[in-house]
């Protein structure tokens, strides 16, 4: 994976302060968090052979982590377009980040947040949970890129989510095996966007609304990121990624809360409304209050057949 930044927001670090000093009777444990209702999938529009499977590429994400910035600094783009500090008041008052480019604007509030988590928790053990998900095929989250003519340069492809069903196949070296097939859960998680685009083998894409399934060992969480940008850099051994988006705080604060519940992270269940609620910067209300925080993943992925396009053994042959 990349190589994640490290920080810790003072903000952060004062609510854990307060939070472990006032962890006395055990929280009640909260309700189980439930996406909130997404728009209808989008099938106008599509790019020019988006239905023909022979133009479409499609990766299974095996490896992901929450980006944790560093010194002011993350992976991630500019979503919102303001400068969270400034006088428009859209920001909510959090200032932006920079890029590791040096790029201004960039919006990951979550990170020094899961820092936090990751600082208790530890990170070993937190990667452990998620590859533990991803092999014994809890989740299986399948990005597919349709209509794609060239994979160096192409100018509309379209990007659906999906989620797989099947056993993993485990190569000798500990990781998933590529180019191996699987079935798809139609009840679970799927989106939809188009008129994305291929520059210099990297796919670009920017959605309504991207959906995530996640697991940390106990439930399996549905993330829908709000206003998302998802750029997927292509090559001959799979992809590796960036999503950017706005996570809904209530969402954000009941699945924090749920893992936190049973976990070496127990003491921090009553702080996590406060912790979320100020640190949010994306989607003011009526009142000024922003209802989404900034959060960005990084993500690899190898490629992998469906089973309604899998090549036969003719096509093999």
């Amino acid at each position: 994976m990349h190589g994640l930044l490290r920080y810790s927001s003072p903000l952060a670090a004062s609510v854990v302060a307060l939070a472990i000093a006032g962890c006395g009777d055990s929280a009640e444990p909260p309700d189980e968090p439930n996406p909130p209702e997404d728009p209808p999938i989008a099938l106008e529009g599509r790019c020019l052979g988006g239905d023909d499977p022979t133009k479409s590429i499609t990766l299974l994400i095996d490896d992901y982590d929450i980006v944790i910035p560093e010194a002011g600094a993350s992976l991630g783009v500019d979503l919102d377009g303001v400068d969270g500090s400034d006088e428009t008041g859209l920001g909510c008052g959090i200032d932006d980040l920079v890029g590791v480019d040096g790029t201004p604007g960039v919006d990951n509030a979550l990170g020094p947040i899961w820092g936090t988590f990751i600082g208790i928790l530890g990170e070993a053990m937190a990667q452990g949970l998620q590859q533990s998900a991803i092999f014994d095929g809890r989740v299986l989250m399948l990005l597919r890129l349709e209509g794609v003519d060239d994979y160096a340069s192409d100018d509309c492809v379209d990007l659906r989510t999906l989620t797989g069903n099947g056993a993993p196949l485990i190569g000798t070296d500990g990781r998933l095996l590529p180019y191996q097939t699987f079935g798809i859960d139609s009840d679970r998680s799927t989106s939809f966007a188009h008129a994305g685009s291929i520059d210099e083998g990297t796919a670009r894409v920017r959605a309504e609304v991207v959906k995530v399934e996640a697991n940390l060992g106990r439930y399996t969480f549905v993330a829908a990121f709000r206003d998302a940008v998802v750029e997927i850099a292509l090559d001959e051994d799979g992809a590796t990624g960036v999503l950017s988006g706005g996570l809904d705080t209530d969402f954000v604060v009941r699945a924090a809360q749920e893992e936190a519940q049973f976990s070496e992270a127990s003491s921090l269940v009553d702080a996590i409304p406060m912790l979320v609620e100020a640190s949010a910067d994306l989607a003011p209300d009526a009142a000024g209050k922003c209802t989404q925080i900034s959060s960005v993943i990084t993500f690899d992925a190898i490629p992998v057949f469906v089973a309604s396009d899998a090549p036969s053994v003719e096509e093999e042959g």
